[in-house]
């Protein structure tokens, strides 16, 4: 009867002791989760600010410490962790379903309108570089992959309106090669609209250079078109391919001689683009210049090495555009550097038989002609000599 006794109390008092140390195990638990709590306050500033702003505007009616005790789960068990990371994802995402919105809409507002007095809108802005970049990172790249009714998105439309909401966008990383319904990218965009720190913000965030749009245009193209030669200057130091064809086989070196664009042509051919390519039609640069009576860029082309007896699909060198377009100084300067006068145009002429072709030229033939005649003959007679 006495071990009995003893055993029952022994029992008892085992039982106690575990009651106790299950006891103080949960308050060590709960006094865990409120270290959590409070230090999540202090370090997760970010949700603390935007929870209590939200509360100022009516938008949510519990502090960010609230929600932390209301959603972080007791631990009663060692071996399981709090739901922590769950909660503070959960914690984003009120801010998000309560701020994201209103900021995107805001945005397009102010590239129409300049301006934006909403308080969530100004409170975003006040903190996207310092207490929430990650979040409003995420809002940007999904925002930046929406289009408007034309098609455009809204890094295309910032270019044209807000330089400030284009420098964001980059910024934020977002992609700065994607191309809108005609196929052009925010760098043909910047070009196209002459925003020449735009165009080195896109450059610097590694944009690609020789995108081509529907038509075949490259950024080089747009430049050379805009006459930019700042911009011209800032695609060859960055690497841009300088003698990519359009649709119709136009180079940027082409846009350039037919818009009588010396400067930017000089820049190119110094930078080594192609001076031999023809576009579809069978013209070449040489033939163009030609054409357009610009002898500077004729000069240029000659001096580098150029093809100077080319033929268009109508058979014609550039010495015969020459002569058919009364360019007489032209004429006479593909003469002078060994241009053929014997060849013939599909409808069987050479150049002096041309109706453009003036007494001055046809003098120049003449001696172009006995002067290869002479060095023809010396060197027969040279030939004979050595035999």
């Amino acid at each position: 009867m006495y071990n009995i006794k003893i055993l029952v109390l022994l029992m008892f008092s085992l039982q106690s002791i575990s009651m106790y140390a299950m006891q103080e195990s949960l308050h060590n638990v709960e006094r865990g989760r409120q270290v959590m709590i409070d230090d999540a306050v202090t370090n997760f500033s970010y949700l603390t600010q935007g929870f209590d702003f939200l509360q100022t505007q009516g938008l949510i009616d519990t502090t960010f410490h609230d929600f932390l005790q209301q959603n972080i789960s007791h631990d009663e068990h060692e071996d399981e962790e709090m739901n922590f990371d769950q909660v503070m994802i959960k914690a984003e995402d009120v801010l998000t379903l309560h701020m994201k919105h209103t900021f995107i809409k805001e945005l397009d507002m102010t590239m129409k309108y300049y301006y934006s007095d909403d308080p969530v809108f100004l409170y975003v802005m006040e903190h996207k570089d310092t207490s929430m970049p990650d979040m409003v990172r995420l809002w940007l790249h999904e925002w930046s992959k929406t289009t408007n009714k034309g098609g455009f998105f809204p890094l295309d439309r910032a270019i044209l309106n807000s330089n400030k909401i284009a420098r964001m966008l980059i910024d934020a990383g977002v992609n700065v090669d994607i191309k809108n319904r005609y196929g052009q990218t925010p760098l043909h965009q910047a070009i196209f609209y002459s925003e020449i720190e735009i165009v080195q913000m896109l450059i610097d965030a590694g944009a690609r250079l020789n995108l081509q749009d529907e038509n075949g245009l490259t950024p080089l193209h747009l430049a050379v078109r805009n006459n930019s030669t700042k911009i011209v200057a800032m695609l060859i130091a960055a690497g841009a391919n300088l003698s990519i064809r359009n649709k119709e086989g136009k180079t940027p070196l082409y846009s350039a001689i037919s818009h009588n664009e010396k400067e930017i042509a000089h820049m190119l051919i110094h930078a080594g683009a192609h001076v031999n390519l023809k576009n579809n039609y069978g013209i070449s640069l040489l033939h163009l210049a030609a054409t357009h009576n610009n002898e500077e860029i004729v000069k240029m082309l000659l001096a580098a090495s150029a093809c100077i007896n080319h033929q268009n699909k109508n058979g014609q060198t550039p010495l015969h555009l020459a002569v058919s377009n009364d360019n007489t100084n032209i004429a006479l300067m593909l003469i002078h550097a060994g241009a053929d006068t014997y060849i013939l145009d599909k409808h069987g002429k050479t150049v002096d038989q041309l109706d453009g072709c003036t007494k001055i030229i046809i003098k120049s033939i003449v001696q172009n002609r006995e002067k290869k005649q002479k060095k023809i003959d010396a060197q027969a007679i040279a030939r004979l000599k050595k035999n």
